[in-house]
């Protein structure tokens, strides 16, 4: 995810820890009609299996506009997943 262009959809944005994410992988899978990368984190079900990523918070009002841009319902679905810092700490997210 680039923070700046997330920043510019959510103004809210604010970068919390870098965790990771068991029992996925990330492949570049989708074509783009902006011209911007298209990347994924798909799930494998295999504890080998993990994504690094960004925890963000947004503000909650802001969500249904980051929605539309991200294309929800059109390519691209939600789904709550564990993450795990690297202090251990997890956090509920959704992806």
């Amino acid at each position: 995810m680039c923070t700046g262009r997330l920043r510019g959809r959510v103004s809210s944005a604010k970068a919390v820890p870098v965790a990771q994410l068991y029992g996925h992988r990330f492949a570049f899978e989708k074509g783009s009609n902006d011209g911007s990368a298209k990347g994924n984190a798909g799930e494998t079900k295999r504890d080998s299996d993990f994504v690094w990523g960004v925890v963000f918070d947004i503000d909650p009002a802001q969500k249904p506009e980051l929605d539309r841009e991200e294309g929800i319902g059109h390519g691209y679905s939600e789904k709550m997943v564990t993450v795990t810092d690297k202090t251990h700490k997890r956090y509920e997210c959704v992806m």
